[in-house]
């Protein structure tokens, strides 16, 4: 157990997780919570331990982080609700995402249809303490598309070169979901209640015969210029290697320990941060003769000594 969330990034953690062979699955709370105070290039430079999927995509779903979501979209030719810059040109229904006032991991939500609207709503919402002028300067305003919102959990093979789609749900938001249910009496009684729509919680739906076909060939479209910005990224991390060395002494060391007791690749650790880590073999079969051949060496008996 760790104090604090933000431990998980210890060099001292990340080794120990290492040391059971822990392969990490991220989820959304994971990013949230770290990038209070890291950020994405930390997370994923600190993050030692190997991921169940891609750490790169972590910052895609940032709506103020270059290469976002939307990027991917747009390069696939995936169609996305139009973004507004300001209040003044909202000119149809439109779904305004503001950090919340209390809880700055957690967006607030409205729906307006005009300027005017925009001024009394967002006015309603900062007098009831739910979003505030200051995060409204920042908030993403952008065409809201009637009909069902369906999550489509997608996971690509390296290893068959398949993308399945794994899953689909749908949101539980408060307090738009307990509104929702009342019979129109009483939701009538509440035409002033500010509606919410905060994460709750997910639960599964189901698509019609058409739609995960449609579904599929989107994913492969963001799969592949994914793949794209991937492999030039990785062209500019060997170019740039030496410039990768600012970590302490410690972080260094432990990077060392990694790349010999874990194997993790030893390319991929020296494109990241310009470490040499000699003649040994890492990530392949290594001999006693320095071959592919013959005897295997003997493992070390205990794990990385970060004392040394």
């Amino acid at each position: 157990m760790l104090a604090k969330f933000t431990d998980l990034l210890d060099p001292r953690v990340q080794i120990g997780l290492i040391e059971q062979n822990v392969i990490f699955i991220a989820n959304r709370s994971f990013e949230v919570y770290l990038h209070q105070k890291f950020s994405y290039d930390e997370i994923e430079r600190r993050m030692l331990v190997p991921f169940f999927g891609n750490r790169r995509l972590l910052r895609a779903e940032e709506r103020d982080e270059a290469n976002n979501q939307y990027d991917l979209m747009q390069q696939a030719g995936i169609r996305f609700p139009q973004q507004f810059e300001a209040p003044e040109e909202i000119d149809r229904l439109v779904m305004v995402k503001a950090p919340h006032a209390k809880i700055s991991f957690e967006r607030a939500f409205f729906l307006v249809r005009n300027p005017a609207e925009y001024a009394e709503k967002s006015e309603q919402l900062i007098a009831a303490g739910i979003v505030t002028r200051k995060g409204l300067k920042n908030a993403l305003i952008e065409e809201f598309a009637i009909g069902p919102s369906v999550n489509l959990n997608f996971f690509y093979s390296p290893l068959l070169g398949e993308l399945e789609l794994l899953g689909t749900d749908t949101r539980r938001q408060t307090n738009l979901d307990g509104l929702r249910g009342l019979p129109f009496a009483q939701a009538q009684q509440l035409i002033d209640e500010p509606v919410r729509m905060e994460e709750a919680g997910h639960i599964a739906t189901t698509l019609t015969e058409s739609m995960p076909r449609e579904s599929l060939r989107d994913g492969r479209e963001i799969r592949a210029r994914h793949a794209e910005r991937r492999s030039a990224r990785r062209d500019r991390a060997v170019r740039a290697a030496m410039h990768h060395r600012r970590g302490s002494t410690q972080e260094l060391r432990v990077l060392r320990c990694l790349a010999a007791d874990s194997g993790l690749a030893r390319n991929a650790l020296y494109a990241l941060y310009g470490i040499s880590l000699g003649p040994r073999r890492v990530g392949r079969r290594a001999h006693c003769d320095g071959s592919r051949d013959g005897a295997r060496r003997k493992p070390p008996g205990r794990g990385p000594d970060l004392t040394r």
